[in-house]
């Protein structure tokens, strides 16, 4: 029985876009919705776009007049947003929590609020037993969801020995190790390394230090990031920050390229075939590409094997959440 023709879901989220997101509600039939005014991005026009968020937030309610409402947390305004209209109109919340809402700040400063929130949502989806026991001590449902494999398909171009393109995926978020990577460029010439993401944020003197081999691609299509990925001989995605999932592991193991990343249990745990693992330092970093150039069939062959485990995986937990949203 498809719940979803029974109980109207959708899913709401506060950016211009996540591929966690919109990949979550496709997986599960439910429609999404992006409500966010890149016009008013800075920190300066906050509350006005807030406002105008909430105001489109409810008009999308009035429209669809959803039994479930997915929310992606932070910010976490949009969760109570939800939570004060089903009060009103009986609308179920769940919360899509990602590790930002516990660990980074401003959000963390938010717990006390997510902990009250999350008590009367239908549940709370976390990716890692970590952050779940978070939610568990808080005496709320809680649900495990991984994450689905983006709908790509599989890389199919042949590289050549002068095709050796790595890719590493950023926004130059402050969790990023970006200056490591920089630095393990710089010791590794022969290799081109195409780093995604809008350097904006970048100090000028970093760029003007970085070597020929290094290519910033600033902001990309979807098709053109794609594309990227898929071309690429090896993808990498770092964090210095615990209990992350991290989107471009998921985009990795989706094109079934060998991926590099930290070495978080959470990483080691999910990403445990085609993957390398290092402490994002440049040694580490250098290391690792050299290890990918030298055994890259076999890592590839792997990284394939781990597709298909985790969209096994997957599939068991979005039932078990499917059957919790027809539990109503």
């Amino acid at each position: 029985m498809d719940i979803l023709k029974k109980k109207k879901t959708i899913f709401i989220s506060w950016t211009l876009f996540d591929n966690h997101s919109k990949t979550l509600a496709d997986s599960i039939d439910s429609k999404v919705y992006f409500v966010f005014y890149a016009a008013l991005k800075k920190i300066y026009f906050l509350p006005f776009r807030y406002l105008l968020q909430a105001i489109k937030t409810i008009k999308i309610l009035v429209e669809e007049n959803p039994n479930v409402v997915i929310v992606q947390n932070p910010p976490i305004i949009l969760p109570m947003l939800i939570f004060i209209w089903g009060k009103i109109f009986g609308t179920k919340l769940i919360i899509d929590s990602h590790t930002a809402a516990f660990l980074t700040p401003p959000w963390k400063q938010f717990l006390f609020l997510h902990k009250y929130l999350s008590r009367f949502a239908l549940t709370t989806i976390v990716t890692n037993t970590g952050l779940a026991s978070i939610v568990k001590s808080w005496e709320a449902n809680v649900t495990i969801l991984t994450g689905p494999i983006p709908n790509i398909s599989k890389n199919n171009i042949k590289h050549e020995d002068n095709d050796t393109n790595i890719v590493c995926i950023s926004s130059f978020a402050i969790d990023e190790p970006i200056n490591e990577v920089i630095e393990m460029a710089k010791n590794i010439p022969d290799i081109k390394f195409f780093i995604t993401g809008d350097y904006y944020r970048l100090k000028s003197e970093i760029l003007k230090e970085a070597t020929t081999n290094i290519v910033f691609t600033g902001y990309l299509t979807r098709v053109d990031y794609i594309n990227l990925l898929k071309s690429a001989f090896g993808i990498i995605d770092l964090t210095k920050r615990d209990y992350t999932l991290l989107d471009g592991g998921y985009e990795a193991v989706a094109v079934q390229v060998p991926l590099i990343t930290s070495d978080w249990p959470v990483l080691k745990e999910y990403f445990n075939k085609g993957t390398l693992y290092t402490n994002n330092t440049k040694e580490s970093l250098v290391y690792a590409v050299r290890y990918l150039l030298s055994n890259h069939e076999k890592l590839q062959q792997e990284i394939g094997m781990l597709k298909a485990e985790l969209q096994d995986r997957f599939d068991s937990e979005k039932a078990e959440l499917k059957n919790l949203i027809n539990s109503l």
